[in-house]
């Protein structure tokens, strides 16, 4: 089926000029996509589709538009009603760059435009896997690979001047990322007690021409184990109770292989060869919630909530600074007197344990 063209939208970025003025870097994008799903055999199915995309960015003097095909395939053979296989792959454009101050887990809303040095980056995926759901859609059981390639992923180096940054001032590290690995999912789907269990292993590796003479090395963001259990259980027809406890494998984190005096305070000193060479305490934790309907309509239009963040208090470990510490004192000025100097790792962590009361209301009917 040929579907109407979509998705046109745009957006813009004011940075200061040389001159103390604006200067406004502008982006207008739009697509049109056809997809058609017909089946070559009884069992077979086949689902193909093409997207145009178009680019239209505007810097001060510079104007270029660019279309960029995203084409898609999905492959399904039913082995029987239950049991089924599907393979897919696909390509996908993003014209913008997202830039991370702390290469953590914390946010930093800073995004680039693509341009004449920040190529869109692209990826193709390829996926596999086997899909069981029983007769009575009481359980459904998944496994599923997949393997990513993801091009043009770029480093930007960080300084004070990160918020004037201008593509031209750049001077991005451009590298490749591998990503691949296997999930496998298991749900109860009826009954009083229902839930899932999920787990994910993975792989991700970036390779950059310009760094560790080009050899692969794990980003910061890479877990390979990732475990998911979560219950649901009607304890009344009015009370349900809910848990989920998620474990996942810590971060890596580059650990200093030294240090040296700058300016009265003690400063770090990393080995580029041994990037991301220790990983932090795995993360876990268990959320608990308890809903209490107050009316006996199914569904019930007016509910109370209570719920607790991390139960048992897990301190997980979010990022670690190295302070000198003064007598015993982070604060105090290490160029004042004091008898006892260390340097010293510190670990911060957020939300040990947090617990929310809550009330929602339903219109309608």
């Amino acid at each position: 089926k040929l579907l109407p063209p979509v998705s046109v939208h745009g957006g813009n970025m004011i940075l200061p000029g040389d001159s103390g003025g604006k200067e406004t870097y502008q982006q207008l994008m739009g697509s049109v996509y056809a997809e058609s799903r017909f089946s070559p055999a009884p069992k077979f199915t086949v689902e193909a589709g093409l997207r145009l995309i178009m680019a239209d960015k505007i810097y001060p003097n510079d104007v270029k538009t660019r279309i960029d095909p995203e084409p898609a395939l999905s492959l399904r053979y039913k082995i029987s009603e239950e049991v089924s296989l599907k393979a897919a792959a696909s390509r996908n454009y993003q014209y913008y760059h997202g830039v991370s101050v702390f290469e953590m887990i914390i946010p930093f809303d800073k995004y680039l435009l693509s341009g004449a040095k920040l190529k869109p980056q692209y990826a193709d995926h390829f996926s596999a896997g086997f899909y069981y759901s029983e007769s009575e859609n009481r359980f459904e059981f998944s496994i599923d690979s997949y393997y990513s390639l993801l091009h043009n992923q770029y480093r930007i180096p960080i300084s004070e001047e990160i918020y004037f940054y201008r593509e031209t001032e750049m001077n991005p590290i451009k590298g490749l990322l591998k990503s691949y690995g296997v999930e496998i999912s298991l749900r109860k789907l009826t009954g009083r007690l229902n839930g899932m269990v999920s787990y994910t292993w993975s792989n991700i590796r970036i390779r950059e021409a310009e760094f560790l003479e080009g050899r692969s090395y794990h980003p910061y963001y890479h877990r390979p184990h990732n475990l998911v259990v979560s219950a649901n259980f009607s304890l009344t027809p009015r009370i349900l109770l809910s848990s989920n406890w998620v474990y996942m494998s810590g971060n890596p984190f580059a650990y200093p292989t030294g240090k040296y005096e700058l300016r009265g305070r003690t400063v770090p000193l990393y080995d580029n060869n041994k990037l991301y060479n220790q990983r932090m305490p795995d993360y876990h934790r268990l959320d608990f919630s308890c809903r209490f309907n107050l009316d006996r309509r199914k569904p019930s239009r007016h509910s109370l909530s209570l719920s607790v963040y991390n139960l048992y208090s897990r301190k997980n470990a979010i990022f670690y600074s190295y302070n000198d510490i003064a007598d015993g004192n982070t604060d105090k000025d290490p160029n004042s007197g004091y008898q006892k100097r260390y340097f010293n790792m510190t670990e911060f962590h957020f939300f040990n344990i947090f617990p929310s009361l809550s009330y929602e209301f339903k219109f309608g009917k």
